[in-house]
């Protein structure tokens, strides 16, 4: 079941769409929540992480294409712009929508747009599925080597991963320290390095990952703390603590 969120500022408009989402499709969407602006809606999509925003384009003199600007891509919900202007049809398009219905709502716009989303989603989900596969076979194969192949010019160079400090996550792509003071920048998440490097590395923080081999120090007189053999001194999520001792100690 799709799970929904309409942001609408016209009260009818809203109970028309409400209306026939649950009479003709509780099988299929399930509302979460509804808004009549916009910084309530994106507070609703932060909340419920819904797979489908339907969106009026003009919300009380705030462009509804503004709500893209709140999320970075690609997003993790489709949207279905509603309007009733056909000149905002191209630029939804663009803007990447899923889609767009004219209003007044009809039953068979609505119908037919969400066969085309069930599909859409049904095969969006199987390509995801074998990149993922694909993504922690090689992971699962790199991770049995001791080196980690980086990119450089002219091939790739070799480094050695027990020389690796610790890793810093950003956003896509990953910063790694070396025990030499060398500095190399991946492409990757700091979540496939965590797959690809091993066990004797630690995911501390979110934006930290660390080769408990080196840390010298544990304090908690601050908050959570260590210090690395380079006087490097990290925080340590409370989410994360618990993990971090059990594997410190498991090293005693």
């Amino acid at each position: 079941m799709l799970s929904a969120i309409i942001i609408e500022d016209e009260k009818l408009a809203r109970e028309v769409l409400t209306s026939l989402l649950e009479q003709f499709f509780s099988d299929k969407v399930n509302i979460l929540g509804e808004a009549s602006n916009v910084k309530h809606g994106i507070s609703l999509i932060q909340k419920y992480q819904p797979q489908l925003v339907f969106l009026d384009i003009e919300l009380r003199g705030i462009n509804g294409f503004d709500l893209f600007n709140h999320f970075e891509e690609p997003r993790t919900f489709e949207v279905v712009f509603t309007t009733a202007h056909k000149e905002h049809a191209i630029k939804a398009i663009r803007r990447g929508a899923f889609d767009y219905i004219l209003k007044p709502i009809s039953l068979n716009d609505l119908t037919e747009m969400l066969k085309r989303l069930e599909v859409f989603l049904s095969s969006k989900a199987k390509i995801e599925n074998s990149a993922l596969d694909e993504t922690e076979q090689n992971d699962s194969n790199l991770k049995l080597n001791t080196k980690l192949p980086v990119p450089i010019s002219s091939g790739y160079s070799l480094e050695n991963k027990e020389n690796i400090l610790y890793c810093e996550g950003m956003v896509n792509y990953t910063r790694i320290y070396l025990a030499s003071g060398k500095v190399i920048v991946l492409a990757k998440t700091l979540k496939s390095m965590a797959l690809l490097l091993g066990d004797r590395f630690c995911r501390i923080h979110k934006s930290y990952l660390v080769n408990t081999d080196y840390i010298v120090k544990y304090s908690r007189s601050e908050g959570f703390k260590i210090t690395l053999v380079n006087n490097t001194v990290l925080e340590v999520s409370h989410r994360n603590n618990d993990k971090l001792l059990l594997m410190m100690k498991s090293k005693s």
